[in-house]
């Protein structure tokens, strides 16, 4: 079960298309000027200690011609980056990001003029024990040159997007006293596996719903908590978890989309098939999403 659990929630990263019609076009040759713009914006410029870092990348055709281009976040080497504390001495090279479990042979995915990819995640699953508090400054770049010989057919570019600033303050009032349940739950929750330990961080998620809902930890802790309750295999409360997130936060970056997957794994590891595909179908446009939604129809066949 833990396998096809797995295999489901695949990095847990969510990649969406701003078209749900992709049309095949001509490859466009290293000559033509560089088309392909990216875009990366930071949930905040200011995040307390420890508190989840969300960005969103977007990969956009501005040319005139069709492109076909890597997904950022499926093939592993293609978008990295770079970040350095201002005064400090860390500095993290780019780094090399999973791939999405099941992509296609042919790696590539066509962008016709003007249409976009984009990409979320959370950057603190970077760091596990957080980052510092300070300043610091990060680097992003989407880069398929030097592949060419391994992935003729996907347009070759190196786009390096411009350094953003962000800063990791100290916590005070609520926040301080969420801070360390906060940290308690993350200690038990980055264990993985042991039921206890996913039990125990529960508790902990609960909590901070429970008793700091105004802190700035609250809508996270709400969100790990329907995650505590998929490692536990409670696929029924995952569902009602979920359902209930995206109604309280239905546009919070990441974690909505995040959310609606994880009410589709829940119905598919119920073996609610039909339920499955209705809640998949709500997803972004992706390869992942198209084949999760076949895998529920071959299972409606049978």
């Amino acid at each position: 079960m833990r396998k096809l659990l797995k295999l489901l929630c695949g990095t847990l990263y969510i990649i969406s298309i701003s078209l749900s019609t992709i049309n095949a076009g001509e490859v466009v040759n290293n000559q033509t000027s560089l088309l392909l713009k990216l875009d990366v914006v930071l949930s905040k410029n200011e995040y307390l200690e420890r508190e989840p870092i969300i960005v969103n990348a977007t990969l956009t055709n501005g040319g005139s011609v069709s492109l076909k281009v890597a997904e950022p976040l499926v093939l592993h080497h293609f978008l990295k980056y770079k970040i350095i504390k201002i005064g400090g001495d860390i500095s993290k090279e780019p780094r090399l990001m999973p791939m999405i479990v099941g992509f296609p042979k042919d790696y590539g995915i066509n962008l016709t003029p003007g249409q976009s990819i984009s990409c979320a995640w959370n950057l603190n699953e970077d760091f596990p024990f957080g980052l510092s508090l300070g300043d610091y400054k990060i680097k992003f770049i989407y880069t398929t040159e030097g592949y060419q010989k391994e992935y003729p057919e996907i347009y070759s570019q190196h786009i390096e997007y411009e350094t953003i600033s962000f800063r990791i303050i100290p916590p005070a009032g609520k926040d301080k006293k969420a801070l360390e349940i906060w940290k308690q739950a993350l200690e038990k929750f980055n264990l993985h596996g042991k039921d206890k330990d996913n039990r125990l961080a529960l508790k902990y998620f609960k909590k901070i719903v429970r008793e700091y809902s105004t802190s700035n930890y609250a809508i996270h802790a709400y969100y790990y908590t329907g995650k505590c309750f998929l490692r536990l295999h409670d696929f029924e409360q995952v569902i009602v978890e979920y359902k209930n997130f995206i109604n309280k936060y239905p546009d919070y970056p990441y974690y909505s989309e995040n959310s609606q997957k994880f009410i589709a794994v829940g119905y598919y590891m119920m073996k609610d098939y039909k339920r499955a595909r209705l809640a998949y179908q709500k997803l972004p446009d992706s390869y992942e999403k198209k084949q999760w939604i076949k895998r529920c129809e071959d299972k409606l066949l049978k």
